[in-house]
């Protein structure tokens, strides 16, 4: 089982939220999708698979939505057609007991 922190920008409400979270839940082996809408920046996103995931099928997902998605471990494209994201320090997270 893998996990990983993914950050979604351009994400304004529950429903943009809930759309990412339905289309990386599709992909093949995820197991678990959480996240936390920081309206107008980037909002956290993990990603538990239980294979090892891929990035770009992560992205693929965020980006089919119409979002961009940046891994803490390097730049992914932006989405929307706004080019690479540079890389940022991971964000912060928030741990809350389901």
């Amino acid at each position: 089982m893998t996990t990983a922190l993914y950050a979604v920008e351009g994400m304004m409400c529950d429903s943009c939220m809930a759309a990412v979270q339905e289309k990386v839940q599709s992909i093949s082996g995820v197991t678990v999708v959480v996240m936390d809408l920081v309206a107008g920046g980037r909002s956290p996103l993990i990603v538990t698979s239980g294979t090892r995931l891929r990035a770009d099928a992560v992205r693929g997902a965020v980006e089919h939505v119409g979002f961009g998605v940046l891994h803490p471990n390097g730049p992914e494209t932006g989405g929307r057609g706004n080019g690479p994201v540079p890389p940022r320090r991971a964000i912060p997270l928030r741990i809350v007991n389901q």
